[in-house]
C-alpha cells in the first residue's frame, strides 16, 4: 500500500478547514500539519532514527495528534500506553518497546515518573501538560524552540524542495508522470470532442488517479491536492452528477499545464510560482453540475453522520468534514 500523507494533502487542498475538534478547541488542517511538522523536528533534534519507539501515555488531546503524525514523519513508531497501567506494567511497555522518548500528559507524568527506577537505557521524557517534573522536558518548549527551525527546514521557505524517493526512483517517477500528463492532455481534447466516450473518460480518471497517488507517496503534496480535485470532478461526472463541458475541458487542461510546472519541482528542486489553489477551484466551479445535483449532494453530505478518529492511546476527537 502507497504511504501517503493524507495529513499534508488535506494541509494543502483544505488548509482553512477544521481536522480536530476537542471541546471548545477547533484546529484547522494547515494548523495541525505544521504543528505535526514541529514534532517531527523535535524527535529528530533528539536523536530519533527511523523505527525508534515513541511512547505516549495520554487522554484525548490534541497534542496526541500532533505527536502521533510528527513521530511518523519523522519515521518513528508510535507506542500507545494504556492509561489504566500502573508501576511495573508500564515499566514493561517501555523496556519491552525500547521507546527512545516517552511523553506523558499531566494525568500521568506521575505514573511514568514512578515507573523510572525500573526503566533500562536512557530516555527522554516529554511532558504534554503543565506540570513538568524534574528530568522531564515541556512539550510546549520543544515545540517553541522548533519553530524557527522548522521555517528553515520547511520545504517552501528553504527555496529547495525536498520528496521522498533515490535518484533511481526519480527517474522512474518522471518517465511515469510525462507518460501519464501526455495521454492525459491528449485524452481530454478527444473527449471534448466526445462527451459520451465513457471508455475515455475512465482512461482519464485513471491517469488523474495514478499520479495523485504517485505524488502522494513521494511527498508530493501540491500535486496530489491538485489531482485530487481533478479526480473528484471527473468522478461526478462517471456519477452523472456533472457533465463535460468546454470550460471544464479548459479548466482541466489548465489544471495538467500546472502539474507539469509541479512535476519540473522534483527534476530541479525548486519551487514552481504556481496558484495551485486557483487551479483546483477552477476545476471545481467548472464541473458543470447538472441541474438538482447539487441539491442532491448537499442533502447526501447532511446525512453522513460526524466521524471521529482512534489513534495512539485511544485517541479520539470530532472531525468536522468527512476526508475523502
Amino acid at each position: 500500500m502507497a504511504d501517503i500523507d493524507f495529513l499534508r494533502v488535506h494541509a494543502e487542498g483544505s488548509p482553512e478547514r477544521p481536522a480536530l475538534i476537542l471541546g471548545d478547541r477547533v484546529v484547522d488542517f494547515a494548523t495541525l500539519s505544521g504543528r505535526a511538522d514541529r514534532a517531527a523536528h523535535v524527535f529528530t533534534e533528539l536523536g530519533c532514527e527511523p523505527q525508534d519507539r515513541i511512547a505516549i501515555m495520554s487522554f484525548n488531546s490534541i497534542s496526541g495528534s500532533e505527536i502521533a503524525n510528527g513521530a511518523r514523519r519523522s519515521r518513528a513508531v508510535v507506542v500507545p500506553v494504556n492509561y489504566r497501567l500502573r508501576g511495573s506494567e508500564v515499566a514493561y511497555v517501555l523496556n519491552d518497546s525500547g521507546a527512545r522518548v516517552v511523553c506523558a500528559d499531566a494525568d500521568h507524568v506521575d505514573v511514568v515518573d514512578a515507573a523510572r527506577p525500573e526503566l533500562k537505557g536512557e530516555r527522554h521524557y516529554i511532558a504534554t501538560g503543565s506540570k513538568v517534573p524534574d528530568g522531564w522536558t515541556s512539550y510546549e518548549d520543544l515545540m517553541r524552540a522548533a519553530s524557527r527551525a522548522d521555517d528553515e527546514h520547511g520545504q517552501m521557505l528553504t527555496g529547495e524542495l525536498q520528496f521522498d524517493l533515490s535518484a533511481d526512483d526519480q527517474g522512474l517517477f518522471l518517465a511515469e508522470v510525462d507518460e501519464l500528463l501526455q495521454r492525459f492532455e491528449e485524452s481530454l481534447v478527444d473527449l471534448e470532442r466526445a462527451p459520451d466516450d465513457r471508455a475515455l473518460l475512465n482512461e482519464i480518471f485513471r491517469a488523474a488517479h495514478t499520479i495523485k497517488g504517485s505524488s502522494a507517496t513521494i511527498g508530493h503534496a501540491r500535486m496530489a491536492a491538485l489531482t485530487h480535485a481533478m479526480e473528484t470532478r471527473l468522478d461526478d461526472v462517471r456519477k452523472g452528477i456533472a457533465a463535460v463541458t468546454p470550460q471544464l475541458i479548459e479548466a482541466l487542461l489548465k489544471a495538467v499545464d500546472v502539474l507539469k510546472l509541479l512535476r519540473d519541482e522534483v527534476e530541479t528542486r525548486v519551487a514552481a510560482d504556481v496558484d495551485v489553489d486557483a487551479a483546483a477551484t477552477a476545476v471545481e466551479r467548472r464541473a458543470g453540475l447538472r441541474r438538482g445535483s447539487a441539491d442532491r449532494r448537499r442533502s447526501k453530505k447532511s446525512l453522513w453522520p460526524r466521524e471521529t478518529f482512534s489513534g495512539v492511546c485511544g485517541l479520539s476527537a470530532g472531525i468536522a468534514a468527512r476526508v475523502t
